[in-house]
């Protein structure tokens, strides 16, 4: 509970299996995998059985973590002002000294929504455009969150068939801003062509964004390298192809 607001400060998620997991975790950290990372530490050079038992149990471990990171529950918080966070510490310490216990309860929760309600639903709308070198990747929010478009998503540029950039950009600075903003959906991704430094990160998006549309301009969905980069994690997405002149409606 004290950390939690730190954790949005940095993170801006929070998955509500969270809690629940690290109560069964600390137990099971004490009991076995301290345990079974000591003893392979010791016998394992002497006894290379003993080592390869403790990887495997040790990576069960992991992969159960992963299989609860992965269900349904991550609530994309956004980032909450530096005074909202001391605030909600300052709260979480007297509350668990347990007096007024019922009245900071309230308190707290109170301005958790203050917070949440104030990141989500901004009273001004913004255009941002990202840096992400070559290409081009803009943001438009309406206000009160109404409508997320994205035009764009960058993409590392290719010479001689040599990757210039080995890690995704759009983890960095697209997605990582806009979910501090407390954005997780995008009612409208369009992309202006085909080129890599513009749709580049576009499986990135698609896998970490909810995107109700993707707009591609008329005749982009025969590209089969194109299809192959976005079908498996078109989801829920909607494909829609535009012609030139072409009206997008802002909300269909």
């Amino acid at each position: 509970m004290v950390s939690l607001p730190f954790v949005l400060y940095h993170v801006y998620q929070w998955h509500v299996w969270s809690l629940m997991a690290n109560l069964l975790i600390l137990p099971v950290f004490s009991w076995l995998i301290f345990p079974v990372t000591l003893i392979g530490g010791l016998l394992g050079l002497k006894f290379p059985v003993v080592a390869q038992l403790c990887t495997h149990l040790l990576g069960w471990f992991t992969q159960g973590l992963d299989t609860i990171a992965h269900f349904p529950g991550m609530i994309t918080f956004g980032k909450p002002h530096i005074v909202l966070v001391v605030l909600l510490v300052g709260l979480t310490l007297v509350l668990l000294t347990r007096h007024r216990q019922r009245t900071v309860i309230i308190a707290l929760a109170v301005t958790y929504a203050a917070s949440f309600l104030m990141i989500h639903y901004p009273v001004k709308g913004e255009v941002t455009f990202f840096d992400i070198g070559q290409g081009d990747s803009f943001m438009i929010r309406e206000p009160y969150g109404k409508q997320i478009t994205m035009i764009d998503t960058g993409g590392d540029v290719f010479f001689g068939g040599h990757q210039v950039k080995k890690r995704s950009r759009a983890l960095r600075l697209n997605i990582n801003y806009m979910q501090s903003m407390g954005i997780h959906r995008i009612d409208a991704l369009c992309l202006s062509h085909q080129d890599a430094d513009h749709v580049g990160f576009v499986g990135d998006v698609l896998k970490t964004m909810a995107v109700k549309r993707l707009y591609i301009p008329w005749g982009m969905a025969a590209n089969p390298q194109f299809m192959q980069r976005i079908r498996p994690n078109l989801n829920q997405t909607q494909l829609i192809s535009v012609r030139a002149g072409q009206t997008i409606l802002a909300r269909t």
